[in-house]
């Protein structure tokens, strides 16, 4: 019997219209979109657990984490401890939530919160404050914050995100250290509108008015030397200037809150104490 092998054609064991390269891009964009949701997902359940974390302690773990010393300088700061608590009664923190006031010297315009209930401020920042209002209202937002507990959830799902990045790139996280805490603790637009809201209910309780509250956004608007287009909030994690200041103003006429009115004067040795 004469045998002989036949002819194999192309292609028999790939079905018509196989296309490797195409179906591994869409391997590749489905492997992506479930990170992505799987993410989204740990990061919303690690933000809802995060506040369950008692605040005794969020305050020991920001043990490790004081990043420069309370104010040194006494009269400064029993003038800021004064508003403070202040401010504290306005806002009905709750017992046991003490704010820690830090001072920073350095030129930097700039406040923010951090975990235990720290905030600080430095010294270009309180330098630009044209009243004591415009103060109190960088003090309430910083607090509100607190009082969220937004330091403590946006620790949490920085922790999360790094973990997850972590894992795709094949890194282990180095232990947290006080500038990598600093660096996981963004709020995002929603966590500033609500501490601006909560400052402003502040404010106005405080002083009768809103004054000093718009004056701050006008400040960082002119730093930012123009407007940003409304597209580049998308990529920002505060919201625009001008949102804000919409916000407030709607706050204002919502709750029949005047804009402005007298204006408290800061202490004339403020500059003498910087």
């Amino acid at each position: 019997m004469d045998y002989r092998n036949s002819h194999i054609p192309e292609g028999i064991n790939t079905a018509p219209g196989h296309k490797p390269l195409t179906e591994a891009a869409w391997l590749l964009v489905g492997a992506v979109v479930v990170v992505i949701l799987v993410t989204v997902a740990l990061t919303a359940v690690t933000g809802w657990l995060a506040k369950l974390v008692p605040f005794s302690q969020e305050k020991h773990l920001a043990a490790r984490f004081a990043p420069v010393a309370p104010v040194t300088n006494s009269s400064l700061a029993a003038y800021l401890d004064t508003l403070k608590q202040r401010l504290a009664r306005q806002m009905e923190m709750p017992e046991g939530m003490d704010i820690t006031l830090h001072y920073v010297d350095d030129e930097t315009v700039n406040a923010f919160a951090t975990l235990g209930g720290h905030v600080v401020l430095f010294r270009g920042l309180l330098e630009k404050m044209p009243d004591e209002n415009t103060l109190a209202m960088v003090l309430a937002h910083e607090m509100a914050h607190i009082k969220h507990r937004d330091p403590i959830v946006a620790l949490g799902r920085g922790t999360v995100l790094a973990s997850v990045l972590a894992s795709i790139f094949g890194r282990t996280p180095a232990p947290l250290d006080a500038t990598a805490m600093l660096t996981l603790l963004n709020y995002n637009r929603r966590m500033e509108l609500a501490a601006d809201a909560a400052a402003a209910r502040a404010l106005y309780g405080l002083y009768g008015h809103l004054s000093g509250s718009q004056w701050l956004f006008q400040l960082f608007e002119a730093m930012q030397h123009g407007k940003k287009a409304a597209w580049e909030a998308f990529f920002q994690t505060h919201p625009l200037n001008a949102q804000r200041l919409q916000q407030l103003r709607a706050l204002a006429d919502r709750n029949h809150w005047p804009l402005s009115g007298k204006v408290t004067p800061l202490p004339p040795e403020l500059h003498d104490w910087l």
